[in-house]
């Protein structure tokens, strides 16, 4: 048996930006809330959503820069191996 589906690559080039915004992630919500209490739902996931972003927003920042810092280092290693390797590779050519 084989396997005839199209292949998907999972990490594709493109990616989408996920970024949610509040009016979007509150109407996914609704869907499930009974009429009646959708205002209520609305003003509690209003002031929740408000509270996630101010208290999680300077952890996420603290994520992306310590990335970018690895990033960076990464690259300078990488460099610094190219080196050692040229310079391994010139010693042994000259015997």
């Amino acid at each position: 048996m084989f396997y005839t589906a199209p292949a998907v690559d999972p990490y594709p080039v493109q990616k989408r930006v996920v970024r949610p915004t509040l009016d979007e992630e509150l109407a996914r919500h609704l869907t499930s809330v009974p009429a009646r209490e959708q205002s209520a739902y609305a003003r509690g996931f209003r002031a929740a959503w408000t509270v996630c972003v101010d208290r999680f927003r300077p952890v996420v920042r603290d994520w992306e820069a310590r990335w970018w810092r690895v990033v960076a280092d990464n690259g300078a290693l990488r460099a610094r191996i190219g080196q050692l390797l040229a310079e391994i590779s010139r010693l042994t050519d000259r015997g």
